[in-house]
């Protein structure tokens, strides 16, 4: 079961389906440090398993890191972009309100 849901976070992280991570996360993190507690009491076969689904995680939150910089990234241009036209916008007859319209759209 825990594997299975550490695939299914790594699925939804891939589909950007961010609300769904953090309600898988909000399952798995307390196992994981259940299990990670109890590591070292477990078997080889279990010690393996909990590793690689700590390793999953690791993966999956190295991969949110980048998403969330990137999305950072885009934020940022965007709000260049605004900027832009709203400096920029009225030597070429563009009216006020497309600032609206550009926050409507963003």
């Amino acid at each position: 079961a825990l594997e299975d849901l550490a695939a299914q976070e790594t699925r939804l992280l891939r589909a950007e389906d961010y609300p769904a991570v953090m309600q898988v996360q909000q399952r798995i993190t307390p196992l994981v440090e259940s299990l990670t507690g109890l590591r070292a009491a477990a078997g080889d076969n279990a010690r393996a398993r909990i590793a690689a689904v700590c390793a999953q995680r690791r993966g999956s939150e190295e991969w949110l890191a980048v998403a969330l910089v990137r999305r950072r990234d885009e934020l940022r241009q965007a709000r260049t972009t605004q900027r832009r036209l709203t400096l920029v916008g009225p030597a070429y007859g563009v009216a006020a309100d497309s600032d609206q319209r550009l926050r409507a759209h963003g």
